[in-house]
């Protein structure tokens, strides 16, 4: 048989891991920030390059994706040091792993060549993990509700529950004992009888007299 304190152990330990599980997978109240300098560093008839510098403000990230938006019709052929894809105007740059790490205050750069069409202006807005870069580091309200991962909803504070006991009445119907009513004239060692009613007396002395039921009972009044 099993050692029950190793089950009861390994039983806590999962319990402690799915709670861990939970609280990690909630998102991190982090700044962000960043500025990005775009450079077109050659250009011909047709075709251009241009390098990109990100530089991060706020707190350090794993991971980035820089987006953009080209204004007349540019089109990217090919990148380096990143892996950039292009859908409409909408350019999507990731890094290329090895260079995945951002600190803050650090900076990453990446290069790619594209084609133009009639003018080549430079892109004015970009953003970094979802955030403009407006040069501006921003910081989450810390009172703001947390979103639960799996509903997509704010998690609410549970309310305790009151239970009100539910009174359960039982109704006992006494049983009343059978007594001699008070009436006069009625012996003391008189019997309730089979019919229902008492026996009615007469008392003349050294006689017993019965009245009123078919029942016998008799009682000597006077003498033995």
């Amino acid at each position: 048989m099993g050692n029950p304190r190793l089950v009861l152990s390994i039983g806590t330990v999962a319990a402690v891991a799915a709670v861990t599980g939970i609280v990690t997978s909630l998102p991190a109240s982090a700044s962000s920030g960043c500025t990005v300098a775009y450079r077109t560093t050659v250009q011909w008839p047709g075709g251009f390059g241009a390098d990109v510098d990100i530089h991060n403000l706020g707190d350090p990230v794993d991971t980035w994706t820089l987006d953009w938006s080209f204004p007349a019709g540019q089109e990217l052929t090919q990148a380096w040091n990143a892996t950039a894809t292009q859908n409409g105007a909408r350019v999507t740059a990731t890094d290329a792993g090895y260079n995945r790490s951002l600190d803050t205050g650090g900076n990453v750069s990446f290069g790619f060549l594209g084609t133009w069409t009639g003018s080549n202006p430079d892109p004015t807005s970009f953003r970094l993990n979802g955030v403009t870069c407006s040069g501006e580091v921003t910081t989450p309200d810390p009172t703001a509700p947390v979103t639960s991962p799996a509903t997509g909803e704010p998690s609410a504070t549970a309310s305790p529950t009151t239970s009100t006991p539910t009174s359960t009445t039982t109704s006992t119907t006494p049983t009343t004992p059978v007594t001699s009513p008070a009436t006069g004239g009625v012996p003391d060692d008189a019997a309730w009888v089979a019919s229902g009613q008492w026996d009615s007396w007469t008392e003349d002395e050294h006689q017993t007299q019965r009245v009123g039921v078919s029942d016998q009972f008799l009682r000597r009044v006077g003498a033995g």
